[in-house]
C-alpha cells in the first residue's frame, strides 16, 4: 500500500519524513517555507500514523522505507532530496541502504545511526506496556516534554499544545508496532562510509534524547557531512526554531546542482 501524502509547491522533489509519535503535519511550516523558495516538497505520513494505513505487528524501519519507496515512485519521482527527523532519519539509512540511487541529497535531523541499546530497548518496551494499557495520550505527559528544550517546554505553550493534539490523534497499534520496530532496527554505523551524495545534518543542542554524540558520529562517519546546529532546540529543532531550520535547509539545498 502506498501513503498518505501532503504535497507542497513546485519544483525539485523533498521528501520529508516525520518523528515519532507524530505525523507528516510536523512539517507542515518548512514545508511552506520551502515550497516558496521552488521546490516540490512531499510529506508522507509513516506506516500508520497520520491517514496512512496500519501495518503488521511490527513496523521495521525497511517496511517504512519501501513504502516511502513506493509513494515516491506513484508520484514518477526517480530522484529527489530525502530529509528525516529522529524516526524519519531511521527510515532514510534503510532507503539509501535499498534505494541509494533514488538520493539526491540528504538532510539527517536529530537522529542516529546507532542501533538501541540494551537499556533504550527496555525503555522502548515498557513504553509498548504503557501505551497498550493508557492509550496514546499516555506520552503527552510521559514523553513529549523530554523532546524538546527546557526553553520550549516553559515558554512555547501553543507548539507543545499542538503537539499534545497530534499525538492524541495516533493510533496506539501504530504507536506500539512503531516501536517496536525501532527497537529492533539494525546498527547503520558501519555504513555510513557508502554514503556519496551531498549530505546536511541539523541538530538542536539541547537535544537530549539523540545529542550531539549521536551528531558528531554522523558527521565523522558520513564523507563531507555538513554539521549545523541550533542554539535553544531540543529534540524537535524545526518545531522549536523554524526559522533558523529552514535557513540551513535552504541554503544547503541551493548549494546542490539539480540539473540533473
Amino acid at each position: 500500500m502506498s501513503l498518505s501524502f501532503r504535497e507542497y509547491g513546485s519544483g525539485y522533489p523533498v521528501v520529508m519524513l516525520h518523528a515519532f509519535p507524530l505525523d507528516g503535519r510536523m512539517w507542515e511550516s518548512n514545508a511552506w517555507a520551502l515550497a516558496e523558495e521552488g521546490y516540490r516538497v512531499i510529506v508522507p505520513d509513516l506506516t500508520g500514523f497520520g491517514r496512512s494505513e496500519e501495518g503488521p505487528t511490527t513496523v521495521g524501519m525497511e517496511y517504512m522505507a519501501r513504502e516511502v519507496s513506493e509513494t515516491v515512485a506513484t508520484l514518477g519521482i526517480p530522484k529527489a532530496v530525502f530529509c528525516g527527523l529522529s524516526m524519519g532519519g531511521y527510515v532514510l539509512f534503510r532507503l539509501y541502504d535499498i534505494f541509494p540511487l533514488s538520493f539526491k541529497a540528504l538532510i539527517l535531523c536529530d537522529t542516529s545511526a546507532s542501533a538501541d541499546s540494551d537499556e533504550k530497548r527496555a525503555a522502548r518496551d515498557q513504553m509498548i506496556e504503557t501505551v497498550e494499557t493508557e492509550g496514546s495520550s499516555v506520552l503527552v505527559d510521559s514523553l513529549l516534554p523530554k523532546l524538546v528544550s527546557g526553553e520550549t517546554l516553559k515558554n512555547n505553550g501553543e507548539l507543545m499544545s499542538r503537539l499534545g493534539a497530534i499525538v492524541r490523534e495516533q493510533s496506539s497499534d501504530a504507536i506500539c508496532s512503531a516501536l517496536r520496530g525501532m527497537a529492533a532496527r539494525p546498527d547503520s554505523v558501519p555504513y555510513l562510509k557508502d554514503v556519496s551524495v551531498p549530505t546536511l545534518l541539523v541538530f538542536g543542542e539541547e537535544d537530549s534524547v539523540t545529542g550531539l554524540d549521536a551528531a558528531n558520529e554522523l558527521v565523522e562517519g558520513i564523507p563531507d557531512a555538513l554539521l549545523e546546529t541550533i542554539e535553544g532546540a531540543g529534540h524537535y529543532s524545526n518545531l522549536e526554531a523554524p526559522s533558523e531550520f529552514d535557513r540551513h535547509l535552504i541554503t544547503f539545498l541551493k548549494s546542490l546542482d539539480l540539473s540533473n
